[in-house]
């Protein structure tokens, strides 16, 4: 076996693994005692915030996100395709995959544990759209202007997390599990595509003396 296809067996095993941690966290916060006190706890915590900027943020964060990243993950997804069309079908599986599958379980139609009482698995639909959308900024972005767009991308998933949390939308683990299907979907574009980066140019020969 070469490398390239242990690496992308590695990646298949990887991403199962993701899986599984989802679902794992999702179980253990909304299903045993110990993840009860966690949630619990970090609802107290964070109660308190829920007035001031947060309002504002709450007031339109629900509206304005998901159309404006849905449109800037097509958008880049443009880009990357005029980069190179394995650039486009990294940022295609993982944007569609992760956002798909969530929407997916939130539907019912997966199986997922960490229902409410309702019987919905109420997984946050926000974290997965920043969170991929992010990823294809920071991979698309210009060589010199990557490391500003990555904190830019780190700030903007940092504050989906703290407000679909504090705003009481979602719990910890209706949070982090999402998160953990858009890196196992990562790792599947990986295991199609090779990875992000660009096609190496042709071997220019050398002139002879």
């Amino acid at each position: 076996m070469s490398a390239g296809s242990t690496g992308r067996v590695l990646a298949v095993l990887a991403a199962v693994a993701c899986f599984g941690a989802a679902v794992a966290v999702a179980y253990a916060l909304s299903s045993t005692a110990w993840g009860d006190g966690v949630e619990r706890s970090v609802a107290d915590a964070v109660s308190g915030w829920r007035d001031g900027v947060w309002r504002l943020l709450r007031g339109g964060f629900g509206r304005i996100v998901p159309p404006f990243m849905v449109v800037l993950i097509v958008v880049l997804t443009v880009v990357a395709y005029r980069r190179s069309p394995r650039l486009a079908l990294f940022a295609g599986l993982v944007a569609a995959g992760s956002n798909v599958t969530v929407q997916a379980v939130k539907a019912g139609w997966l199986p997922f544990p960490g229902a409410r009482p309702s019987g919905d698995v109420l997984l946050s639909g926000h974290v997965p759209l920043v969170l991929s959308g992010a990823l294809l900024a920071v991979v698309v972005a210009p060589a010199a202007a990557r490391r500003w767009v990555t904190v830019v991308a780190v700030l903007a998933v940092a504050a989906t997390f703290a407000e679909v949390v504090i705003s009481g939308w979602h719990t910890v683990g209706e949070t982090l599990a999402p998160a953990l299907i858009v890196l196992a979907w990562v790792l599947l574009a990986v295991a199609v595509t090779g990875g992000t980066r660009a096609p190496s140019a042709l071997p220019v020969e050398r002139r002879r003396a």
